[in-house]
Formats: C-alpha cells, sequence, structure tokens
C-alpha cells in the first residue's frame, strides 16, 4: 500500500506524461488550423471573386428583364419581375398609443405584451435582502469544474 506522499508522486508523474500528451494535441491542433486558415484563405478569395461574378451577372439579367417586361423563357432557365406585395410599415411608438386611444376594447388584438425577468437585478436584490421569493426561485450549488494549463516551453 502506498503512503499519501508516494501516491502524490506516483499521480505527479501520471498528470505530467497527459499534461505533455496534452501539450503536443494542442500544437498539432494549433498547427492543422494554421494550414486550414491558409487553404481557406485562398479558397475565400476565389469565392470573394465568384460572388462578384454572380452579381454581374444577376444585374445584367434584371437590366434585360426590366426593358423586356415579359417572363424570359430560354432552355437554361428563365427570368421574370415578382409584383411584390405592399410593404406595411409601422412606427410602434406612434402607434400602440393610437391603437390603445382609438380601440381601447380590442387592442390586445393588435399589441403583444412581453414581460422578462431582469435576471441579474434580480439576483442581486435576493442576494442583499432587498427581495424575498418564497415561490418559483431556487437555489443550486454547481459541481466544480476541471480546468487545466499547460506550462511547457515557457508558455504562462
Amino acid at each position: 500500500m502506498l503512503t499519501e506522499k508516494e501516491l502524490y508522486e506516483t499521480e505527479k508523474k501520471e498528470i505530467e506524461r497527459l499534461l505533455t500528451y496534452a501539450d503536443e494535441t494542442n500544437f498539432k491542433i494549433r498547427l492543422l488550423n494554421h494550414t486550414n486558415s491558409e487553404l481557406t484563405a485562398v479558397n475565400d478569395k476565389e469565392i470573394e471573386k465568384l460572388k462578384g461574378d454572380l452579381t454581374s451577372y444577376e444585374f445584367q439579367m434584371e437590366q434585360i428583364q426590366r426593358k423586356v417586361k415579359d417572363k424570359i423563357e430560354t432552355k437554361a432557365g428563365w427570368t421574370h419581375l415578382r409584383i411584390m406585395p405592399i410593404k406595411h410599415i409601422f412606427d410602434a411608438l406612434k402607434v400602440i398609443p393610437y391603437i390603445k386611444e382609438k380601440y381601447c376594447k380590442s387592442w390586445n388584438k393588435y399589441i403583444k405584451v412581453e414581460e422578462t425577468l431582469k435576471k441579474n437585478d434580480l439576483k442581486k436584490a435576493i442576494e442583499i435582502g432587498i427581495i424575498n421569493i418564497t415561490e418559483g426561485y431556487t437555489t443550486e450549488v454547481q459541481p466544480s469544474k476541471f480546468e487545466y494549463k499547460i506550462t511547457l516551453g515557457g508558455k504562462k
């Protein structure tokens, strides 16, 4: 049976071994991420060029379609101008009071009311004793979370 000191030293060696593996693995991940970044940068440039080309083609097709007005059908596809519905724009700061005043009996059909808790403010008030909630509130002790830091190679 190992003494506490012997157990500590044994486990310390195992932790050191695992930290070394973790450091090597992190290095490999960083290296692969760097390679991915380089390849992604090349692809991103090509994608941006292609998006620019596509925008140009779409602009040219729209200009032609606006001249013709009718749907244009080809073997490659079609273009047309879709008739869009009327867009309704509301200034809520003006419309809400107006509806409440003019349509006082049915305003809740047109206005949504939402209530949410300001949890941080409420938590502080509970902690300093300003508020005492007896229903719908509990606290929970959370388990400790394992963390580690690799200090090999002078990294701090």
